[in-house]
């Protein structure tokens, strides 16, 4: 059985959870838990990303849910290591749980009337926590929500089938999120020679051996950027992105389907803004297209073009 099964199992264990949701009642018998999954677990098991997802719909104590993580305060983590002892798994030194707790539109968290963490916590799409043996819980905006030993390094040739079943799954999200006919969707064998992959530079993001991401570009144009979709959420393509803008200098520019949000966003976080948005197609079908650049880039005018 693979590790993270076990990890997740042992966990279910821990916490007395039952197909992902919590089944501590607490003091709040009206209150809501949140599904919770282990994403993924250090060779180690020193370091277990977890995620916890509030539904529309819910009414929650708050986003640290005190109550949720009661379990695994200094008191009980030697049940913890017990469990993990069952299966044969010692970690040695401190457990770091990184914790990503997602936000649905609509869900509720039942403060007290004026307390501002209800607000809080409704505002950003999803907020970080870390969680050790020693009993801390912080908010941390530099959260390694990554994953563990993520490697980012020049592509091979020999990365070729993994890097182009990355692109097959994540291009079928894409289209998704940006509301394009999933007829559009043509594989990385059909179009990599069109679209300049064998012209590009790569490098491919790599967790325990397995490329889980690639970023491609052609001179300052960044051609290529896709990242597994079980390993998105965690930075990946943040890191990507930002290792190759180091590499293509101060002209970095892209297209993107215009209204695919989540791509708009990871380029916003990395300085890029909106040149324009035009009507276009995908391999036929109507989509809208965006050029987005960094303000020091030629592309960020409007006006200008391409140079071949």
């Amino acid at each position: 059985m693979p590790l993270i099964d076990i990890v997740r199992r042992t966990f279910d264990q821990f916490l007395n959870v039952a197909g992902g949701r919590s089944a501590i009642v607490g003091p709040y018998p009206d209150r809501d838990h949140p599904t919770l999954v282990v994403d993924h677990v250090s060779p180690d098991v020193r370091r277990i990303w977890i995620t916890t997802r509030f539904e529309a719909g819910g009414k929650y104590c708050c986003a640290c849910d005190a109550c949720r993580y009661s379990k695994l305060y200094r008191a009980e983590w030697p049940k913890l290591r017990k469990l993990l002892a069952r299966e044969r798994i010692e970690p040695e030194g401190t457990i770091r749980f990184f914790i990503r707790n997602v936000f649905e539109d609509g869900s509720r968290f039942a403060c007290e009337p004026g307390d501002p963490k209800s607000e809080y916590y409704r505002q950003p799409a999803a907020v970080y926590w870390h969680l050790t043996e020693e009993g801390l819980i912080y908010h941390d905006e530099n959260f390694d929500k990554s994953g563990v030993a993520l490697e980012i390094r020049e592509y091979e040739p020999a990365d070729w089938e993994a890097v182009r079943r990355v692109h097959d799954l994540a291009r079928v999200v894409e289209l998704e999120e940006g509301g394009v006919d999933p007829r559009a969707f043509l594989s990385m064998a059909e179009t990599a020679e069109r679209d300049e992959f064998f012209r590009s530079q790569s490098l491919a993001a790599v967790v325990e051996g397995c490329v889980v991401g690639f970023v491609s570009w052609n001179g300052t144009y960044v051609t290529w950027l896709y990242v597994h979709p079980e390993q998105q959420g965690r930075g990946i393509g943040h890191q990507l992105l930002e290792v190759a803008l180091e590499r293509i200098g101060p002209h970095a520019w892209t297209n993107l389907i215009a209204a695919n949000e989540p791509a708009l966003r990871l380029y916003q976080r990395v300085g890029m803004e909106v040149v324009w948005i035009r009507p276009g197609d995908c391999e036929g079908y109507p989509c809208d297209s965006m050029r987005v650049a960094l303000p020091t880039a030629r592309m960020h005018d409007p006006n200008a073009r391409r140079r071949k």
